[in-house]
């Protein structure tokens, strides 16, 4: 990798850790509003008719002051799985995943050497039926020309993420997913 692209790569990953830099007289968002009291918990909609007592919803976003969600942590990439088979490649990565964010941070071999596939992108999340929705707030990714593009703000997906002995698997269709190992 030449020293421009691991300049920028590096650029990338400041980005995602510190965020964009803003011009402190103009700002293109209203100012943020003063953080609410904690949120009451929503129970996600349900088809089935309840029977018996209620249980707990497995999925539920704990409220505050309460034990993480299972998927909260900080992941490092560890394999790649691409219909069903696994990317010999190498790449490397991390999801940090807060109460209530999830930021991304990956880069992988492209179609050269000198032009790696990065992403990264900050986004909210919920639990969902037996997933999540996740909405991004700040997200771009290169393609195999090396070229960056950025993902629509807000821009809403429905992700399946499964957690099981301190690995998650970050599925981006039935046979293909990106799975990470548990390091905080």
């Amino acid at each position: 990798m030449n020293s421009r692209n691991v300049l920028l790569a590096l650029s990338l990953g400041l980005v995602c850790w510190r965020g964009l830099p803003q011009d402190p007289v103009k700002t293109q968002d209203p100012p943020p509003a003063p953080a609410p009291g904690p949120a009451p918990v929503r129970e996600p909609a349900s088809t089935e008719p309840p029977t018996g007592a209620k249980e707990a919803e497995p999925t539920a976003k704990p409220a505050e002051g309460e034990a993480r969600h299972a998927i909260e942590g900080v992941f490092a990439l560890k394999r790649r799985v691409v219909d069903g088979n696994p990317d010999v490649r190498p790449g490397a990565g991390y999801v940090a995943i807060t109460r209530g964010h999830l930021l991304v941070c990956l880069a992988g071999p492209g179609a050269s050497r000198d032009t790696p596939l990065v992403t990264a992108s900050v986004q909210t999340w919920e639990p969902k039926g037996q997933g999540f929705a996740t909405e991004v707030k700040l997200g771009f990714f290169s393609d195999v020309d090396g070229e960056l593009h950025l993902e629509p703000r807000g821009l809403r997906r429905a992700r399946r993420i499964e957690v099981a002995r301190g690995v998650l698997r970050v599925y981006q269709t039935d046979r293909s997913y990106l799975e990470f190992e548990r390091v905080e």
